[in-house]
């Protein structure tokens, strides 16, 4: 069972995932971070951790989701070096981003990348 979800305070724009993918994608290779992805999506952070509460929404599920999407994909096309994409994604190394990989996937990204 699912929780309820709030309904949208009044005068507030409901927020759409894909727009915070997309701000989390412009900050790339830097971490991003609540206020700056706010900053990219022109909100104050406050608004935006409210907004997307009010969505039944995460920043840090989102930030995890696109990460691992677009680990998943870069890792599939097999040119790009796996300590390059932990850069790419906004980790400090790449063992911070191995142990995420395979938290999100069960792999390590070495052996998806030849199993993809």
């Amino acid at each position: 069972m699912t929780a309820p979800t709030m309904p949208a305070r009044a005068g507030s724009t409901p927020l759409d995932q894909r727009r915070v993918e997309r701000a989390i994608l412009s900050v790339f290779p830097e971490k991003p971070t609540l206020g700056s992805v706010a900053a990219v999506l022109g909100v104050h952070m406050r608004t935006l951790q409210r907004r997307l509460a009010e969505s039944g929404l995460s920043f840090q599920v989102i930030l995890d989701d696109t990460r691992r999407d677009n680990a998943e994909r870069l890792l599939r096309e097999g040119s790009v070096p796996i300590g390059e994409i932990a850069a790419r994604l906004g980790y400090s190394d790449t063992a911070h981003f191995t142990r995420a990989f395979r938290r999100w996937t069960g792999e390590l990204p070495s052996r998806y990348r030849l199993v993809h």
